[in-house]
Formats: structure tokens, C-alpha cells, sequence
């Protein structure tokens, strides 16, 4: 419809949509492959003046026109828009997207996000690993952690452990990093508060670890694989580093200890510090007396055998 040349110009124009039929899925379905089952109309309302009396009379002009086709398309954009915040969900924690789109707000810059956490640090890694892979192909190496890594996946949610990375053969976990809003359900990182149960989380997710890459066998010699574990207890702070593909990492003492504490223990053993044992007294640590670690000097370390 047009306006008459002696209508009066509206004050306001109050628009709404009003679909034809209601939106079952079935239908919604039909719609999205490209079949008109539903339509849509945006309807605006004008006051004016008629001008086919003397005087004029107040009226209003109705003005509808089908805007099916629009609305269809930003109902399909919003279900990728959707797809995607899901995807996003899945690979980062909560509060890494909020630092994703903080950051893309702002000026590109490599930046840490001022997350802190005290928590233990488990660190397993497979003895052996770089002349396995010399006798092995690619694709079977990569079998082989993938059944490895699969089964420590699924004990991280039973201990409340969080998974920071994968290197090679080496694991990467944390205990007492995340905590769960009660608002919102969604999994976010501690502040300052710390886990009372961190440590003796950490500590139980060790030894299940141990147990589940026993029923893992070695390609090359069909042997049960003995992982060598670390923990250390400390601070630590969390944050999303770089640009492009962005990680959620973990930075501190904390994490070199713990790698150190793998890297100087034994296969099929727990290596923990001091400040671990401290945590967990009554667990049958063995102690290894003073011993030299990179970068620390002489540290007083356990053993917890499997």
C-alpha cells in the first residue's frame, strides 16, 4: 500500500510480526529445506487523517507486507551462530571465551589473563616414548597415545581434575584449577579460594591413571605401559596466551616442579614433593631422601608405588 499525496505523515509507525501459523518442528523442518509452510508479516500501523470526508476523520493505515523470506534467513544464521558458541563451549572452558571476546574487543596483543589457582599438578609421561617412535610409523604412535590419552580422558570428571595439555607422551593435568558457579552451572577458574580436596584428589586421579595405562600394551612389545606421574602442590596462575588458536595454559613453579618431579621418578611410581606428602600424610610414601633437581637444588621427595 502507498500513503495518499495528501495523507498525513505518521508520528509513529508501531510494527509487529504476527506468523500465519504456529511452529512446530515438523513444520520449522519444511521451512528450512526451502519450503514456505509458515509465513511471517510485518504489520505497521499510521495514524492519519482520511481525507475523503469533510472535516477529515482520524483513521489508520495498515500496512503489511510478508517478510517470510528475511526472517527465515536470520533464523538459520542464529542456528549457526548457535553451532558455533557450542562448539566454542567444548573446546575452552567459560572463562576462556569471555577473554576470547574481551581480547577481539581490544587491540590485538599477546596477553595473560589474571586467573590464579593453588592446586597440585600431575604430569604422566611414557618412559621410552622417542625410541618407541623410531620403530614405529607415525600413524601407529599416534593410535597408541590415542588409546592411552581416551582412557585418562575419562577419569578426569570422576576426580574433578582438570586436562591443560597434551606434548608428545606427555599428559598434563591440574587439580583445584576449576570449580563449578552455582549460578550459572558453568565451569569457570578459581580466584583465590583453594580446593581443601585438591591434593588428595590429585593424588587418587594418579594412582587410577597408573591402573588404566596397565591395560594399555606397548605396539613395539606388547608389554602394559608404566607411566612415570609428578605432582607438586602450589600456586599457579592460568591464562590464554597468543592471537591465533589461542591455549589455555598453566604458568608457575608449580608446573616446573611437577615436571621435574616426573621427570626424576620411576616407572609405574607417583613422584611427589614435600609439599604434596604434607597434604596427604597418610598415604604409604616411600622417601627417597634428598635429591638433586634441576633448577631447585636438593629437594626432599616420595615415592607412592602402584
Amino acid at each position: 500500500m502507498r500513503y495518499g499525496a495528501d495523507a498525513v505523515p505518521p508520528q509513529q509507525q508501531p510494527r509487529a510480526w504476527f506468523p500465519q501459523a504456529p511452529l512446530p518442528s515438523a513444520e520449522i523442518s519444511a521451512a528450512a529445506a526451502g519450503e514456505a509452510a509458515v509465513q511471517w508479516h510485518e504489520v505497521a500501523l499510521t495514524p492519519m487523517m482520511y481525507p475523503g470526508t469533510t472535516p477529515p476523520r482520524p483513521a489508520v493505515l495498515i500496512v503489511q507486507n510478508d517478510i517470510s523470506p528475511r526472517i527465515w534467513a536470520e533464523w538459520q544464521l542464529a542456528r549457526v551462530v548457535e553451532a558455533e558458541h557450542t562448539l566454542l563451549e567444548n573446546i575452552f572452558p567459560h572463562h576462556v571465551i569471555e577473554h576470547i571476546a574481551v581480547m577481539s574487543s581490544a587491540a590485538p596483543a599477546a596477553a595473560e589473563a589474571p586467573f590464579k589457582a593453588s592446586g597440585a599438578a600431575p604430569k604422566p609421561e611414557v618412559p621410552g616414548f622417542t625410541p618407541l617412535c623410531s620403530q614405529m610409523q607415525p600413524v601407529v604412535v599416534m593410535s597408541f597415545l590415542n588409546d592411552l590419552f581416551t582412557r585418562l580422558d575419562g577419569l578426569l570428571d570422576m576426580y574433578g581434575i582438570y586436562k591443560v595439555e597434551t606434548i608428545g607422551d606427555c599428559y598434563v593435568a591440574a587439580g583445584g584449577l576449576m570449580r563449578v558457579d552455582e549460578e550459572t552451572g558453568a565451569v569457570t577458574v578459581r580466584s583465590d579460594d583453594v580446593d581443601p580436596q585438591h591434593a588428595n584428589n590429585t593424588v587418587q586421579f594418579a594412582k587410577a591413571l597408573l591402573r588404566a595405562a596397565s591395560r594399555v600394551s606397548l605396539p613395539t612389545t606388547g608389554q602394559p605401559v608404566r607411566l612415570r606421574v609428578g605432582i607438586h602442590s602450589g600456586a599457579a596462575m592460568s591464562g590464554v596466551v597468543g592471537t591465533r588458536m589461542p591455549r589455555f595454559c598453566l604458568f608457575g613453579d608449580t608446573m616446573n616442579v611437577a615436571s621435574r618431579m616426573e621427570s626424576t621418578g620411576e616407572a609405574g611410581s607417583i613422584h611427589v614433593s614435600q609439599a604434596t606428602r604434607d597434604l596427604m600424610p597418610h598415604e604409604a610414601w616411600e622417601s627417597r631422601g634428598g635429591m638433586e633437581v634441576k633448577g631447585k637444588g636438593i629437594m626432599e621427595t616420595y615415592l607412592l608405588r602402584a
